[in-house]
């Protein structure tokens, strides 16, 4: 968008966050929240991250990210950005091996914008790969998947 700002159909209300965060990991705090009934998730980008450290302080950034963290994650206008690019791509993709995108919500001008998914009751793929042995049948799914969601 040429005017930096995201179309206002992306945008919900009334969405109720949880104060502890749920999960961390990457760039995201996760959140638990509601939203019209539904329990959802609620992605913000992690605050520390321009100081190139993690919620927890115990886990630099490291040495091959170094350069992709001064050149996009920096300054919160690339974080902006970076919300931007996948609030739009995320509202366009409708597939029954896609997560549903709800919106991007924001409880207070002081606060950066979050992304607003379902919770997923069986956890997230990370999750579901980590616990689950690869075996030549779960990686036919997966490449089957997969090639369902890029046609």
């Amino acid at each position: 968008m040429s005017s930096g700002e995201l179309p206002s159909s992306l945008w919900i209300q009334q969405v109720v966050v949880d104060k502890d965060v749920f999960e961390f990991g990457g760039e995201v705090l996760v959140y638990l929240g509601h939203f019209k009934g539904q329990k959802v998730v609620v992605r913000k980008v992690r605050p520390s991250r321009s100081t190139g450290t993690s919620c927890t302080g115990q886990d630099p950034i490291k040495v091959g990210k170094l350069l992709h963290f001064i050149i996009t994650i920096y300054s919160p206008k690339a974080d902006r950005q970076l919300l931007h690019r996948e609030a739009i791509t995320h509202s366009l993709l409708k597939h029954p091996n896609i997560i549903p995108f709800l919106g991007v919500y924001r409880a207070s001008r002081d606060e950066p914008p979050a992304i607003v998914l379902p919770y997923a009751e069986n956890g997230s793929l990370g999750k579901f790969i980590a616990n689950n042995p690869v075996t030549s049948a779960w990686f036919a799914k997966i490449v089957r998947i997969a090639s369902q969601i890029s046609y």
